[in-house]
């Protein structure tokens, strides 16, 4: 008897359909190997599997996803067959501590603002294109919702040099890779360079002075190709010359994205020319999508998976002990280096209304080809929320388990994993429920 039979539990008896009873039978791999009858007396186990079990899957699209607390900035645009067109946009604020010596007077002179993106290794599409961003500066005091937070959908106003037509602080082009050095510095506009400067050496200022009238940046791609990563340590640089010095070098003053700056990254997505175009509302079915489902960061969507008859299977027969229930999930990634990503997922139990119910730790193998890196599949071990399903002795119970990215990750990034469904071809999704009956 298997170690797992420790955690197994005794299936009451319910009412169970003919018809479900045919499709059991069929689907059942009767093992008439009997274990155990020299410790218990004149009692046997048979072991019984079933791999063909109905699967109901479905891409969710969560309402909303925080990203005021992401791991980095996010800007670009990338097109992806099945994910859709994917835009990444940025907002921050820069500032520092309190400032009283700004440099005033005759003998310092302005000379430039940049600002400085460095790069914290991420990217999604293709980094071998030249990318042009664009630099705006905001129009409104960058402020978190009532709860706290910002979401991929806030959004806030930049500046305008007239009613239509947006005041362009900086723009910058370039290649991601191949490339050199470890950032990137976009020159900023010389007449507003030169105000901020001329305003910081009028008086003592305090930060919360130089962000009335600095309020904030806002970064957005116009050219298509890729997604990039950049790290929390943005940075505004006004740069002068000292010629009180004999041998004058230029300096800079700098205003850093800090701990107690607000930022967040506005992230939106095209499927019209995907199988999830018709993800209007909250959920799609698989079937409705190519036999397939989607997990995807920063945008919210997540994959729901309802096992929709096992409870009815295992109240047919009291002797019933359950072994244990695997999840095998069959990928649909074409690059086999996303694979990772599944180990980042979370597992959740929800209800019919997505609210969660709990959390789960669960173990995860994989199977994969090696050579060709086909049939790869995951396996996740669920017993324990089947044997919660049983437990919970209702009529109709609705419950059903959520995938999603693990925090950090879904609200850092655009990468996205898909999973074929029950019908999937020759690559599939199954649920396998392994159960001993015990005979007298």
């Amino acid at each position: 008897m298997k170690k797992g039979m420790s955690r197994c539990a005794v299936v009451k008896p319910a009412l169970f359909g003919v018809a479900i009873l045919a499709t059991v039978l069929v689907s059942c791999t009767d093992s008439e190997t009997e274990i155990g009858s020299d410790f218990f007396d004149d009692v046997s186990f048979e072991v019984l599997s079933w791999d063909t079990l109905t699967l109901k899957m479905s891409t969710v699209q969560l309402d909303s996803i925080v990203t005021s607390d992401a791991a980095r900035l996010l800007v670009g645009i990338a097109d992806h067959d099945q994910a859709g067109r994917l835009t990444a946009e940025t907002y921050f604020q820069v500032g520092n501590e309190t400032y009283t010596n700004f440099p005033s007077g005759a003998d310092f002179s302005f000379t430039h603002a940049s600002l400085i993106l460095h790069y914290d290794g991420y990217s999604f599409g293709d980094t071998t294109q030249y990318m042009e961003i664009e630099v705006h500066e905001l129009a409104e005091d960058l402020e978190l919702d009532d709860d706290d937070q910002l979401y991929n959908f806030s959004s806030f106003t930049i500046k305008t040099e007239s009613e239509n037509t947006p005041f362009l602080l900086g723009t910058h082009t370039f290649r991601p890779e191949p490339y050199t050095g470890d950032s990137i510095e976009i020159d900023l506009d010389l007449t507003r360079g030169h105000e901020l400067f001329d305003f910081l050496g009028e008086d003592e200022v305090l930060i919360d002075d130089f962000k009335e009238i600095f309020k904030g940046v806002h970064i957005s791609p116009s050219t298509e190709g890729c997604i990039l990563g950049f790290g929390l340590s943005a940075e505004l640089r006004l740069y002068y010359n000292d010629y009180a010095d004999e041998d004058p070098e230029e300096q800079y003053l700098g205003f850093e994205l800090g701990t107690s700056d607000y930022y967040f990254n506005h992230l939106s997505a095209d499927r019209s020319a995907t199988t999830l175009a018709s993800l209007s509302g909250e959920e799609i079915s698989s079937d409705d999508a190519g036999d397939r489902v989607f997990v995807q960061s920063g945008l919210g969507l997540a994959i729901r998976i309802d096992i929709p008859y096992i409870r009815d299977i295992l109240a047919r027969d009291d002797e019933l002990l359950i072994n244990n229930v695997e999840l095998e999930l069959a990928v649909g990634n074409e690059l086999p280096e996303e694979l990772s990503m599944l180990q980042n997922l979370a597992i959740n139990r929800v209800d019919d209304h997505m609210d969660l119910l709990r959390s789960y730790e669960m173990p995860i193998s994989l199977d994969v080809n090696s050579e060709y890196g086909y049939d790869r599949k995951y396996t996740l071990d669920i017993t324990d929320f089947i044997e919660e399903q049983i437990a919970n002795n209702v009529e109709l119970n609705e419950d059903g388990l959520l995938l999603r990215f693990e925090d950090e990750s879904f609200r850092s990034s655009v990468d996205h994993l898909i999973l074929w469904d029950q019908h999937g071809g020759d690559e599939n999704s199954k649920i396998k429920l392994n159960v001993i009956r015990i005979k007298q």
